[in-house]
């Protein structure tokens, strides 16, 4: 597993050939959740400017898999 991208609360890993999202789910107790990017999504999420812009990106985007 490869980390490429971490910043602003999230960790973009590609394994094998797949991309996965990391984060804090914010619950009570932390807890990583891992969601399965496509390579776009991944790139996108890399270019968002702050965290808001990655929140946005995530809630209008991932909202399914969150």
């Amino acid at each position: 597993m490869e980390q490429i991208y971490s910043n602003f609360g999230i960790t973009i890993v590609k394994q094998d050939e797949k991309y996965f999202m990391q984060y804090d789910s914010g619950e009570m107790v932390s807890t990583i959740k891992k969601v399965e990017l496509s390579e776009r999504e991944a790139k996108e999420l890399q270019e968002q400017e702050d965290g808001n812009a990655i929140y946005e990106y995530m809630i209008k985007n991932l909202n399914d898999r969150i």
